[in-house]
């Protein structure tokens, strides 16, 4: 293009060809920014443990297999004992009392908190087989309960 004279179809197609370029590559770099910033948000988030009070959830049964729990004591599975949520477990409940109750048949077993369960729901725990045999039926795996840590 000389001085003074329109650009010429070629030369104008080019830099709208280049344009067009270069705003999808920063469009592209954008997504990806903003999808790490994504990412590193969600691998930040923590989940608080429930408010105190009354829970509704489900609970499950374990073995103890001779070994100690996380509050470091030794149990057999006929004791009545339970491991809470992580969230919960880690405001300090070891050797609290909890009362559990099935809402399916009303039965309610006191338990010691005696370990931590990592796989539990926020609201949800595990029962010893003893505990869980108290208010159910190992063969249901899973019970309905509403329970409440004492003291």
């Amino acid at each position: 293009q000389r001085g003074g004279e329109p650009p010429s179809a070629t030369t104008s197609n080019y830099f709208r060809t280049t344009v067009m370029m270069n705003m999808k590559a920063l469009l592209l770099v954008a997504l990806f920014l903003y999808a790490c910033v994504a990412v590193a948000s969600a691998a930040a988030v923590t989940f608080a443990p429930p408010p105190p009070g009354n829970y509704s959830g489900r609970a499950t049964y374990y073995n103890q297999g001779g070994a100690a729990g996380a509050c470091g004591q030794k149990h057999s599975d006929a004791d009545h004992i339970c491991a809470l949520p992580t969230a919960l477990f880690r405001q300090g409940h070891c050797g609290k009392k909890v009362s559990v109750t099935n809402t399916a048949n009303k039965k309610n077993v006191e338990v010691i908190v005696a370990d931590e369960c990592p796989g539990c729901g926020a609201t949800s725990l595990d029962l010893s087989v003893g505990a869980f045999e108290a208010i159910g039926s190992l063969s249901s795996g899973v019970l309905p309960v509403n329970w409440e840590i004492e003291g």
